[in-house]
This record gives structure tokens, C-alpha cells and sequence, in this order.
């Protein structure tokens, strides 16, 4: 995103306007630090609702059903996040040559905003507000974590009725590059739903994708 010949008439300060020059240098300071908050947080949440949508529409394909007991992630939409906040930064530094500005920290505008409730300003924060935080299903355990290239995971927790001793299936699809895995996730809960289990994805994964240097950056993941 390259914005270029922007007027800038006003600059928002505690939700109260002022008339500003356009050559006022705190102005145009602010002006520039609020439009990459603003606009990098509204990246990181259509990237997030893209992967939402997406993972909603596989949940109708698979079971035809709208229960909210699925989880997904697709790491094109983490790759596509980071580019988009890449070339936000850009447009800051170029802003900040044209109107030779002080030097805008893009670091420090993202750990000192009060736009975090949802998650920061990638993917996989608000990735993990939206499964771990709200939902409860699935969680990453290192937000820092790079996914692989070309991942897809696609959860359900339940695809099978409870047995006698409290017993049920999930299901876990996960695509790497051009390899497709279907697995079955066993689970023994209450039927209260007040105890459940944990399952790490690799542990389900490792008898089924080979353990080597090559796919270190999958296991790190998972």
C-alpha cells in the first residue's frame, strides 16, 4: 500500500480535531504513527476473518452442520499479514523522507497501542485471541512461531457420539505443500464438558510425517 499526495486537513488527538498546516512536523508526525496503527491493526484483522470465513465454509462442507466446535489455519493468510505489514512500514519510511520527519518506530507504535484486546498486530496473536482466548479449542503455543509454507489444519472436536465410557473421535485434516493427512483425534471427557484432554498436533503428526531436518520447520510449528 503506497500512499502518495496525501492532504492531511486535521489530526485526531484524544478523539478531539485540530486544524493542522500540513507542514506543522508533530502533526504530521502523528498523522503518519496513527495511519499505520490503524491500518496495520485492520490488516492483521482481515487476515484473521479471511482464515475465519474460510475454515467456516469447510466446517459446512464436511458436516453441514454450524456448530463452532471446528478450528483452522491457513498460513497463506499469515504470509499475506506479514507482506501487507511490510509494505505499511515501507510507506512510513517514505512518508517520513518526503516530509522529513523524525524517525516513526512502527515497533514501538504496535507495543504501546490500546488496539490489542483482539490480539497484537499479526496473524497468530489474534489468531490465538480468537481460538485459545474466546473460543477455548485450540491454541499456539509460541505466537512467534513460523508456520510452513502452503499449511492448511482444519479441526473438529466432535465427529462421533459419545460411547459408554465417555469416548468420542475429533478429526484433523492438515495439508503440507502437496501432502494430505486425515487422522482421527481421540478424546475422553465428562459429559459435562467439565475435564477434557489436551493433544498436541506433532504427537498426533509424527507416526504419520517423517521426523528430519527437512521438515524441522513443521515440527516446530506443530
Amino acid at each position: 500500500l503506497i500512499l502518495r499526495n496525501v492532504v492531511l486537513p486535521c489530526v485526531l488527538t484524544d478523539r478531539k480535531q485540530h486544524q493542522t498546516s500540513g507542514t506543522n512536523e508533530a502533526d504530521n508526525t502523528q498523522i503518519v504513527s496513527e495511519m499505520y496503527e490503524v491500518f496495520a491493526k485492520e490488516n492483521a484483522r482481515a487476515a484473521s476473518q479471511a482464515n475465519y470465513q474460510e475454515g467456516k465454509a469447510l466446517n459446512e462442507k464436511y458436516y453441514s452442520d454450524g456448530h463452532s466446535d471446528w478450528t483452522y489455519y491457513n498460513s497463506d493468510y499469515y504470509y499475506q499479514c506479514n507482506d501487507t505489514n511490510a509494505a505499511l512500514r515501507e510507506s512510513v519510511r517514505k512518508m517520513t523522507e518526503k516530509w522529513e520527519l523524525d524517525g516513526i518506530d512502527c515497533d514501538e507504535i504496535e507495543a504501546n497501542s490500546s488496539l490489542t484486546l483482539d490480539g497484537g498486530f499479526d496473524f497468530n496473536s489474534i489468531w490465538n485471541s480468537d481460538f485459545r482466548n474466546q473460543v477455548g479449542r485450540s491454541s499456539l503455543a509460541k505466537e512467534s512461531t513460523i508456520p510452513p509454507e502452503n499449511f492448511k489444519m482444519f479441526f473438529k472436536e466432535q465427529v462421533t457420539s459419545f460411547t459408554e465410557e465417555n469416548k468420542f473421535n475429533g478429526n484433523l485434516k492438515i495439508t503440507i505443500g502437496k501432502s494430505n493427512f486425515d487422522l482421527d483425534v481421540p478424546f475422553q471427557t465428562l459429559r459435562t464438558g467439565s475435564e477434557g484432554e489436551i493433544r498436541n498436533v506433532w504427537d498426533l503428526m509424527e507416526d504419520y510425517y517423517s521426523d528430519t531436518k527437512d521438515n524441522s520447520k513443521v515440527k516446530n510449528f506443530l
